[in-house]
């Protein structure tokens, strides 16, 4: 057995999840560090590879795109398959830039796409005409 992830020595696995607040047990709850995610592998005819994830949201696309986690099950697929070769850190994905304006800026915007701009072609248009014919 692998452990893959584990809770420090300050975690502790709860057993009773029906409470709102969760405090440490003594006697009742595991003392960390508790494995949250482990890898077994049995070699001997038939081989089996198994790997058991102690979440049961951790795969919901809510929680792919967290970091790590979509590596980390794309990492676990590929071992279970056999395609180690395939393992690897994904490259980052694109980030969004969003442009943070007020109002007064939308508005200033707008008119200068709407009106300034395009009388600024017109009027040098014009000129330009203006000029070769002369």
């Amino acid at each position: 057995m692998t452990q893959l992830a584990l809770t420090s020595e300050q975690g502790w696995g709860e057993t009773m999840t029906q409470d709102t607040t969760f405090t440490f047990n003594e006697g009742a709850d595991r003392k960390g560090p508790v494995s949250l995610a482990v890898a077994v592998e049995r070699t001997t005819p038939p081989p089996v590879r198994l790997v058991v994830i102690g979440d049961s949201d951790f795969v919901t696309n809510a929680q792919l795109s967290n970091v790590g986690n979509r590596d980390f099950v794309l990492a676990a697929m590929h071992w279970l398959t056999a395609q180690e070769q395939l393992i690897g850190i994904g490259p980052k994905p694109l980030e969004s830039i969003k442009l943070n304006l007020t109002a007064s800026q939308m508005t200033s915007l707008f008119w200068f796409n709407i009106a300034a701009f395009p009388a600024f072609v017109f009027v040098g248009g014009a000129i330009m005409w203006w000029l070769r014919r002369q």
